[in-house]
Formats: C-alpha cells, sequence, structure tokens
C-alpha cells in the first residue's frame, strides 16, 4: 500500500511502499512500518534504531518521542 493513501502529507512522503506492518522491532523486514508505541513491558520508542536498521521505512510513534533518526 502507498503510504500517501493513508495521509495528507503527499508531498513528503512521495510514492513510499509499506510492505508490511509490526509492533515487534525483531519482526522488522525491509519496506515495513514500525509502530513503536508503548507497551505493558517495553516502549516501542527504545527499538527505533533498530527498526531502522532492519529495513522499517516509516515510523508511528507516540506523543513527545524524540530521535536523533532521520
Amino acid at each position: 500500500m502507498k503510504l500517501a493513501t493513508l495521509t495528507d502529507e503527499k508531498e513528503t512522503i512521495g510514492t513510499m511502499e509499506i510492505l508490511g506492518l509490526t509492533m515487534d522491532s525483531r519482526l522488522v523486514k525491509p519496506g515495513y512500518l514500525f509502530a513503536a508505541l508503548p507497551g505493558e513491558s517495553a516502549d516501542g520508542a527504545d527499538y527505533i534504531e533498530a527498526a531502522i536498521e532492519e529495513g522499517a521505512v516509516a515510523i508511528l510513534t507516540g506523543l513527545n518521542v524524540a530521535t536523533d533518526v532521520m
């Protein structure tokens, strides 16, 4: 699915395609969206860099998540 179909940010997202979605950074594959959300035992935001290293092309976060990853 093209990410632009889900958002009004079409100019910044362009033709980015999402091939899958996971909340577990260990399951990220190239082209996936990583949902970095707080859980019962861990905060997904702590795993953003690992998800990007595994090929995540988009990150969904909660409010006030700061990261050096662009």
